[in-house]
């Protein structure tokens, strides 16, 4: 780094005089040099060295001021002056304006040529540029050598504090050290990006040029970006395998089973714990669009799972996450004792943390029983499935349902496992499924609302549709199903049906 002192060291100038009566900051660096003169406007930049010829200032003492205060806006490193005579000095009100903006002011000979200076001092700078460039190269080889054997962010922070010979800390966005090192306060900060996106921090606690700073964020940010990646995907693998195995529980698969047990241990999960199952899905005010759903899911679903877990940690639980059909599934560590009241609780703050990305998103939960003893997996998140379903149905968003607190949650898990009405069930909505899904109409969604309102007008309200469109739909909702909505027998039929719609897959 070429700095105040290396210039006055060299041989260009035979004596100077120092304007003001502040030390002149033989470290600081020299980045730039320019012959420049008013106006100066945008043309200085930071650690510039300027030269200029004082003549139109000497006794104008409003255009030296509008000269030394424009320098110290632009961060310059140094600004020589030459007069003919070698006579000169700075007015009171000026020479405190630069000693308070920290501008060295040097008086050098008129006889000095400033090309002189001027391509000396270039030469420097190119030299200094392309040394670091060498170093770089190096740096880069020996940081993938690091990667490619499989070390960590620790081993990458040793080699960068070894290259550029002062202490390292990298941290992640949130300022969490990530390699051990403590961070200095008075560090320099380089921020580490890739595709435009910020993942973190490197910080270097020696003084640099801003040319090396831009020179280090473009290697450095690439490269570390190996490390950072390689955790994500670790990690991200890990959470998925998580997420199957939790899905492979609700589903049914045995947490006794060998197979199951192994799994979960090399995991680190425990499945011994007395959990209760939450059944979730997020909304949109005045948007229930199942699209908007499967966006929202696929672009936060990180957040979601670690809102959660950390919500659970926050109370000294554990929890266990996963998703499927635009659905949040989780097991959430209960004392059954308080069940309730831990739940409500981590809902709560679970709420609160995914409202910071929409304040606008709205909430359906529900909630399985709460028992003693091992953890029902299967049954537990059909039940909760089964009341989270019945909040959306009755639009209640923002409503906590609990499937032991219900009648009809009893009933309905009674005809859910009989194989028959399922059957029949599959056989009802399943020409309203389909035609939906051909036609890309919104029936199904028709029907719920019917069923809950009764009442045309209220249903032509809420849907934002014209009463002519509904009652269209609603008839076509009877040629398919071969169901009357006037005959209150089956009516009721096609009121059980949509509350077993939960996954009639099975039942093909």
């Amino acid at each position: 780094m070429f700095s105040i002192n290396d210039f006055l060291g060299l041989d260009l100038i035979t004596w100077y005089k120092n304007l003001t009566d502040s030390d002149i900051p033989a470290e600081r660096p020299i980045e730039y040099v320019s012959v420049n003169d008013l106006p100066l406007d945008d043309f200085i930049r930071k650690n510039e060295m300027v030269i200029s010829i004082a003549t139109p200032y000497v006794k104008d003492e409003c255009l030296m001021h509008e000269f030394i205060q424009g320098l110290i806006n632009a961060e310059a490193s140094i600004f020589l002056l030459a007069i003919p005579g070698d006579e000169m000095s700075l007015s009171e009100n000026n020479r405190r304006l630069a000693e308070k903006g920290g501008l060295p002011i040097l008086l050098i000979p008129w006889d000095v040529r400033f090309a002189d200076i001027f391509e000396t001092v270039l030469g420097f700078l190119h030299q200094d540029y392309n040394n670091a460039v060498k170093k770089v190269e190096g740096l880069q080889e020996d940081m993938l050598k690091s990667f490619l054997n499989g070390t960590d962010l620790k081993a990458a922070s040793q080699i960068i504090s070894k290259y550029l010979d002062c202490k390292v800390s990298i941290t992640d966005c949130s300022g969490n050290a990530l390699d051990d090192a403590p961070r200095a306060a008075d560090m320099t900060s380089i921020p580490l990006k890739s595709n435009g996106h910020l993942y973190g921090h490197i910080h270097i606690n020696t003084v640099t040029t801003q040319e090396l700073l831009d020179l280090l964020s473009h290697t450095l940010s690439p490269l570390l970006s190996l490390w950072f990646y390689r955790d994500e995907i670790i990690e991200r693998t890990q959470s998925m395998a998580k997420e199957d195995l939790i899905w492979m529980l609700a589903n049914g698969s045995d947490p006794g089973s060998e197979k199951v047990t192994r799994t979960a241990k090399l995991m680190g999960m425990n499945l011994n714990r007395t959990y209760a199952c939450i059944v979730g899905r997020v909304h949109l005010e005045d948007n229930p669009s199942n699209d908007w759903q499967e966006n929202w899911m696929d672009s936060n679903i990180n957040t979601v799972r670690n809102t959660f877990i950390k919500t659970a940690a926050s109370l000294g639980k554990d929890a266990m996450m996963t998703h499927h059909n635009n659905a949040i599934i989780t097991y959430l560590e209960i004392s059954p004792a308080s069940g309730k009241t831990q739940i409500s609780k981590f809902l709560d703050i679970a709420e609160e943390q995914l409202k910071k990305t929409s304040k606008k998103l709205i909430f359906s939960w529900g909630i399985s029983e709460i028992k003693e003893g091992p953890t029902d997996y299967r049954n537990y998140y059909l039940h909760a499935k089964l009341a989270e379903e019945l909040c959306t149905a009755n639009f209640r968003y923002n409503k906590r349902y609990y499937y032991e607190n219900t009648l009809i949650y009893n009933m309905m898990s009674t005809l859910s496992s009989d194989e028959n009405f399922m059957k029949i069930t599959y056989d009802i909505l399943t020409p309203i499924l389909q035609y939906d899904k051909t036609k890309r109409t919104k029936l199904m969604e028709t029907l719920r609302v019917y069923l809950t309102c009764k009442n045309i007008s209220e249903v032509a309200r809420r849907l934002g549709r014209h009463r002519q469109s509904l009652l269209y739909q609603l008839d076509k909702i009877e040629d398919l199903t071969g169901l009357s909505l006037k005959n209150s027998d089956e009516l009721f039929l096609l009121e059980v049906c949509v509350r077993l719609h939960v996954d009639l897959s099975s039942y093909k």
